[in-house]
């Protein structure tokens, strides 16, 4: 995978997204290293790398513009302003301008791709910050300070959907097309961003509002195109309910059916609540870690049973 690119249009522009050579690795995560080797296997006695983190890529635009400049610029460091006239440096500056607009643009595009392939929300996201010391708690005596007991201490261990050859001709051919991520991919992506920063109460409002964009699409992606405007906009405005009674099973087979009504009893009934709950009266009581895990979880199997009519 080192060293492989992708190339796309993306507004007017051809986008060429390079990963870093073998190179361009280091055999350990060092600060500031562009990608590393992980995953060391032992194979006939020797530790062989069989994954590489990745820390930086190349964004490269190409907007198939041309500016004649002169030839001594060439022998120069970047911005000679000597050799070029007030109105071509603002035409590079204008240049400079769009293409990191671009470049910014289609990099987010890119990424948002990957986690909806990966199914991966950490990719191109920064780890939250940890505020705590790494000590564990303690309980002590009031009067002497000792210390009775301790609490048990967990390790977190994060899984990571890696990059492999499939996915990445997946990503390929998702950009060629120029299709973009489906918002609710995105919006499940920020519930789980926003419940790895313990930011609780948005990981709740995303998750709910992810699955209600996911099921008001697959409804109106039924409704026939020549259906009075009128009608389609009642069906797209109905309260959400409706979709969850209504709407929604009556396009899911029989078995699909059963289990999207256990889900609704089980799970997003209490979503909608507790997002109700925190948006219009602002109480938080049930905006938990625990909660924000299940109502994930639920999302997730949503997507799953609806899958087939995406």
């Amino acid at each position: 995978m080192l060293g492989k690119s992708h190339a796309f249009r993306y507004r007017d522009a051809t986008v060429i997204i390079t990963l870093p050579t073998r190179d361009q690795a280091t055999e350990s995560h060092d600060e500031g290293s562009r990608a590393y080797l992980d995953g060391y296997v032992l194979e006939y006695g020797a530790d062989i790398a069989r994954t590489a983190g990745i820390n930086t890529v190349d964004v490269v635009v190409q907007q198939g513009e041309a500016i004649d400049v002169p030839i001594e610029i060439f022998a120069r460091q970047p911005k000679a302003v000597d050799l070029l006239s007030a109105p071509q440096q603002q035409r590079l500056d204008d240049i400079v301008t769009a293409s990191t607009d671009i470049a910014s643009n289609a990099f987010e595009y890119w990424l948002s791709l990957l986690r909806w392939k990966t199914n991966n929300f950490r990719i191109g996201r920064r780890e939250p910050l940890d505020n705590q010391s790494g000590w564990s708690t303690y309980l002590h005596d009031t009067e002497t300070h000792h210390p009775i007991w301790a609490a048990t201490i967990f390790l977190n261990v994060n899984f990571s959907s890696a990059i492999t050859e499939n996915v990445w001709e997946e990503v390929r051919s998702t950009a060629e097309r120029a299709e973009e991520t489906p918002i609710f991919y995105k919006l499940l992506d920020d519930a789980h961003e926003s419940h790895n920063r313990r930011e609780f109460r948005r990981s709740i409002i995303d998750a709910a509002i992810a699955c209600e964009v996911f099921m008001r699409s697959l409804v109106m992606n039924k409704v026939p195109l020549e259906l009075d405007a009128d009608m389609r906009q009642m069906l797209e405005e109905a309260n959400i309910n409706q979709y969850l009674r209504k709407f929604v099973p009556n396009l899911l087979a029989e078995k699909r059916r059963t289990v999207f009504k256990a889900l609704v009893n089980d799970h997003l009934n209490s979503l909608f609540d507790v997002r109700n709950k925190i948006m219009h009266m602002a109480r938080e009581d049930r905006a938990t870690a625990e909660n924000c895990i299940r109502f994930i979880k639920a999302t997730q199997t949503l997507f799953e049973i609806g899958k087939t009519y995406e």
